[in-house]
């Protein structure tokens, strides 16, 4: 646009503020002689302008000479580490509508990473608003990606909080749905498997012996000060600590409607679950239900549906819990039912069955196959199990306790003794050793099993004190060969895809996660084995599908042609002598016995495809121990959004209404307000490049550069007609001195 076609627009808008619109057609010149006949009117606007103005000024001075006062009395930063609640009780805690739409604009900013969440119309003081966000990011599970330590400022006593400052897992929000897909899957894989029990309380049992037997107390990253204590890493590397444990089942317990709460200790540093049966409150410990070591397939019960009594006496006396919570476990209607078995409990046609394979009281371990009635404790005999497999400690003696593990797979019962793996029909109540191919070495016997998606993972080993050295064999059992590796390929794909390559770490920040190029490569070399036998495996299914398709073609035409030979030997046998008839029949007819030729199956290809699904399974596991955070000791993601946001509004204000640059902005502000958020922004500048900046700076400075914007934007004025008004005049004065 030319200079000239610029100021008739400034021109036309001089008369749009002094409410003249009807007067915009016509041409520059009309525009400039309207405003000459209208002179005496616009000095009034001046006028008027300039007393506002003048007022605005005045009122701006008092603010400057309250300036060394605001400094004084700026806000004061409280940094709220993780620190557990005494109780989190099920979301939502209260129920209105309007309790939940603020909720959800919660949520949504959360979701969106902004860097300062608005409290304020919740009127909660700071302790309240404090427990209502740690309330909300153990209950809603699409917040993961947020860090469970914040920062708010702190406020009097009956004082509404009105702001809150989150801090993000950089590396779970940069990688936000593939960790959701994680998160997600596992909650409905968990749900999923409680349905196979009819009441509340297989649920929870079945709930309960899932995280035990898939998952692993994270002992080896309590000793590198790196364990797991978030939910969704908890899903990803199947291992983490209590909190892990107990965050985890709580969204399970959410979406299945169960009443539920975390309860902490601080002297015993714990934390687990309390749930709601039939009014009742019970402890479920799911982190001690996870025995240490860790074993496949063990699956402890102690701590299942206890009253508080009992969780006290097992905590050692060590109580300071109790007296928090809102409610009483007093009910002892479970203790003691379900502890008669170290292994899981499995379910056929909505009924438990389990193997008493430890010691109860006076009650020696039997090794026998039970059947379990939750409610009311029943218990009844169903086999004889392993009643005489002893496991030796010596040569002459051996232990107390039977080693087997338990699981069900299509209606059958799995389990083991020191040499076989035996399988127990409950239909047809036929117990038979299952054939495997494992090399043993001298002395090793099998330990335990667990069972799932459609294969046996069993424990060998030589002594149960030399546990550590005990390794894992997969057996294929089910029907799909090929379901278990290909999950795991997937997995292991998207996780590749989450880290960033580095050798040393080297400026990517402390949540994101980087692994070395030869990480990458091996695991990148497993999958490609995998890949490759599985596709092996797939052309052999297609190969014994058409057989059979063939067979069963085959098998079709001799029943066609059996029935058609005997309408021909009965059409005969009418016309001559029964004595003939034989001959006929052994003359035209197949036998009916006949069968269709035997499928031959490539045995050793599935022999493969457990030894492969071992060492993914084993350099997936390496991969996750490998991941490594960034060497910054700072992230900065926050901080630079922050100063984006302060850079925008500075660069959009000047300093006076009469400053030179304000047909750039569209607001004013006094100098010495502009230099106060300026100081703060400069100094932001300046920590983005230091290279040995601390978390807390960072968190520091975001806190301040919020709160002393939050002021600029308060106190910053529209710039007045009346200087647009004055420009407009320049312009057409400075153009009918170039005209």
């Amino acid at each position: 646009m030319k200079k000239k076609h610029i100021r008739i627009a400034v021109a036309m808008m001089a008369i749009i503020l002094n409410g003249n619109i009807s007067q915009l057609h016509g041409s520059k010149t009309l525009a400039k002689e309207y405003i000459n006949t209208n002179i005496k009117e616009s000095a009034e606007f001046k006028k008027e302008e300039a007393q506002i103005q003048e007022a605005e000024l005045e009122e701006m001075q008092i603010k400057e000479a309250e300036l060394e006062e605001i400094q004084i009395k700026e806000a004061e930063l409280i940094i709220k580490e993780y620190d557990p609640l005494e109780i989190s009780i099920t979301w939502p805690s209260r129920g209105s509508r309007g309790y939940d739409y603020e909720k959800e604009k919660i949520v949504s900013a959360l979701l969106n990473e902004d860097l300062v969440i608005d409290l304020s119309e919740l009127g909660l003081e700071s302790k309240e608003a404090n427990t209502y966000f740690r309330e909300l990011l153990a209950n809603d599970k699409r917040l993961f990606h947020v860090l469970e330590g914040w920062m708010y400022a702190k406020t009097d006593k009956g004082e509404i909080l009105e702001y809150i400052y989150p801090n993000y897992d950089r590396h779970l929000a940069d990688n936000y749905e593939y960790y959701k897909k994680i998160l997600d899957e596992e909650i409905e894989r968990a749900i999923e498997e409680t349905q196979k029990g009819k009441s509340t309380v297989d649920k929870l049992l079945i709930l309960n012996d899932y995280l035990a037997t898939n998952y692993e107390y994270d002992r080896e990253g309590l000793k590198k000060d790196s364990e797991i204590r978030d939910k969704v890493r908890f899903t990803e590397e199947r291992r983490g600590v209590c909190e892990s444990y107990a965050d985890f089942a709580k969204l399970v317990l959410n979406d299945l409607g169960i009443g539920n709460i975390t309860v902490s200790s601080i002297k015993l540093n714990h934390i687990w679950n309390m749930v709601e049966v039939d009014g009742n409150w019970y402890n479920i410990d799911f982190t001690w239900s996870d025995v240490t070591p860790d074993l496949t397939g063990r699956a402890a019960h102690e701590h299942f549906m206890i009253s508080s009594e009992r969780k006290i006496e097992l905590n050692k006396e060590l109580d300071d819990w109790t007296g928090s919570i809102p409610y009483r476990a007093n009910s002892k209607k479970y203790e003691d039912i379900f502890t008669g078995t170290s292994s899981p409990y499995a379910y056929i046609g909505e009924k438990a069955y389990y193997i008493n394979n430890i010691n109860k009281g006076e009650e020696r371990a039997t090794g026998e196959i039970r059947k379990l009635d939750t409610e009311t404790g029943q218990v009844e005999k169903v086999s004889d199990g392993i009643e005489k497999a002893k496991w030796y400690a010596s040569e002459k003696s051996y232990y107390a306790g039977k080693y087997s593990g338990f699981g069900e797979h299509e209606e059958k019962l799995y389990y083991n003794t020191p040499e076989e793996i035996r399988s127990y029909d409950v239909s047809s109540e036929e117990d038979k050793e299952i054939e495997v191919e494992i090399k043993k070495e001298e002395g090793q016997e099998y330990w335990g099993l667990n069972v799932g998606e459609g294969q046996l993972k069993v424990v060998l080993g030589k002594d149960i004190k030399q546990s550590s050295e005990f390794e894992d064999k997969i057996i294929s059992i089910g029907k799909e060969n090929t379901k278990g590796i290909e999950e795991l390929i997937k997995a292991s794909e998207e996780n590749l895809r989450t880290v960033i390559i580095s050798e040393y770490g080297d400026n990517i920040n402390p949540y994101n996660q980087w692994v070395k190029q030869a990480d990458c490569d091996k695991l990148e070399e497993k999958i490609g084995e995998a890949k490759e036998l599985v596709a092996r495996a797939k052309e052999w299914e297609a190969r014994e599908l058409v057989a059979q398709e063939l067979a069963t073609k085959e098998s079709d035409t001799k029943e066609l042609a059996t029935n058609e030979f005997q309408a021909q030997a009965n059409e005969i046998a009418e016309s001559e002598s029964n004595a003939n008839q034989s001959d006929l029949n052994a003359r035209f007819l197949y036998s009916s016995t006949s069968q269709a030729p035997k499928v031959n199956t490539n045995e050793s290809v599935a022999k493969e495809l457990d030894a492969i699904h071992e060492v993914l399974l084993l350099a997936y596991n390496e991969f996750n121990e490998a991941k490594k955070g960034g060497t910054l000791l700072a992230d900065t993601t926050s901080l630079e959004k922050m100063i984006k946001i302060v850079e925008d509004n500075l660069a959009n204000t000047v300093k006076s209404p009469n400053d030179p640059k304000m047909d750039e902005a569209e607001y004013w502000i006094s100098e010495a307000y502009y230099n106060y958020l300026d100081e703060k922004y400069q100094e932001g500048l300046w920590l983005l490049k230091t290279s040995y900046k601390t978390q807390a700076e960072v968190n520091r400075l975001v806190f301040l550069l919020h709160n002393r914007n939050l002021l600029f934007e308060k106190t910053r004025r529209e710039l007045p007609k009346s200087v647009v008004v004055a420009v407009v005049d320049s312009t057409i004065a400075s153009d009918s001195k170039v005209e």
